[in-house]
């Protein structure tokens, strides 16, 4: 559901700036829209527990980093942090035992305890 929301935010607030005069910010945005679509399909393909959404979100979350490190470094620092949080978040939840088992990316999990 993250990856859904953030696709679309990131697809409506890129989509918005890039009419600026500003180069930079338009190429940003237009990364922005781009990684935005990006989500917005991996987001679709975790609901359908797709093993290419478990890839694909990985590499959104890590070029979302590196484009958010880029806006940082053009200034925009405040912006930029919460994007770089979130994906973060994404990667990390993405890493995690039970969901790389559900992406048939890891060992499955169980319930039991040895004993």
């Amino acid at each position: 559901m993250l990856a859904v929301l953030i696709g679309a935010f990131s697809i409506g607030g890129g989509a918005i700036l890039l009419t600026s005069t500003d180069l930079t910010i338009v190429a940003l945005n237009a990364a922005a829209v781009g990684l935005g679509i990006l989500f917005l399909v991996s987001g679709i393909g975790f609901f359908q527990a797709k093993r290419w959404a478990w890839t694909l979100g990985i590499l959104v979350g890590v070029l979302s980093i590196i484009r958010n490190i880029a806006e940082a470094a053009s200034g925009l620092i405040i912006t930029s942090i919460p994007g770089i949080l979130l994906a973060l978040v994404i990667i990390y939840y993405l890493t995690t035992p039970p969901v790389k088992a559900y992406f048939g990316r890891g060992v499955p999990v169980t319930g039991g305890s040895a004993g």
